[in-house]
C-alpha cells in the first residue's frame, strides 16, 4: 500500500487559487480549514504568493486548509513546486482543523492534525514586503482565545 500524506496549505495551493487545480484537485481530499497550534509564524508576500516562516518569538498562528490522501507522487510534485530544500523546507507541525462534515453533527468540531507545511528558508527582509509596506492580501485577526492569526486571502 502506498503512503498517504496530509498537507497544510496557506497560499496558491488553497482551493480557488491557481496551483490548487494543477496539484491538489483530483489528487487529494479536502479535510477542512485549519489553524496552526503554534503561534510563532511570520507571513509575508512577494505580491504574487505568500511565504511563511517559523520564528523563535511569538508572532501569529497561520490560517489555511488541510488536504489528505496525498500520495508520494503528488507530494514529490509539491516538493518541486515549492523548491523543497532550496526555497522552502517541508516540515511537520500540528494544526487544529475543522473537518468539512456539514451534515455530521456527531463529528468533533476541532480535530488535532499533524501535517506537512512548506516554510520559507530565507530571512523575511524588506525584499518580501510590498512597496507600501502593507500587503492587502494578508488578513490579520484574533480568534476567540485572543490568539493573533494571519491569512493570505
Amino acid at each position: 500500500m502506498e503512503n498517504t500524506h496530509q498537507v497544510f496549505v496557506y497560499g496558491t495551493l488553497k482551493h480557488g487559487y491557481g496551483n490548487y487545480k494543477h496539484f491538489l484537485a483530483g489528487n487529494s481530499n479536502f479535510v477542512g480549514p485549519a489553524v496552526s497550534c503554534d503561534n510563532r509564524f511570520l507571513m509575508r508576500t512577494t505580491g504574487y504568493f505568500p511565504v511563511a516562516k517559523f520564528v523563535s518569538k511569538e508572532a501569529c498562528k497561520l490560517v489555511g486548509e488541510i488536504y489528505n490522501c496525498i500520495d508520494d507522487k503528488t507530494l514529490a510534485r509539491l516538493d518541486r513546486l515549492e523548491g523543497n530544500g532550496t526555497l522552502y523546507n517541508r516540515e511537520r507541525f500540528y494544526f487544529n482543523c475543522t473537518p468539512d462534515y456539514k451534515d455530521r453533527p456527531d463529528v468533533e468540531r476541532y480535530v488535532l492534525k499533524s501535517a506537512w507545511i512548506y516554510l520559507f528558508m530565507q530571512d523575511l527582509n524588506e525584499e518580501y514586503i510590498v512597496e507600501d509596506g502593507i500587503d492587502k492580501r494578508l488578513k490579520y485577526s484574533k480568534n476567540e482565545h485572543g490568539d493573533s492569526l494571519v491569512e493570505w486571502v
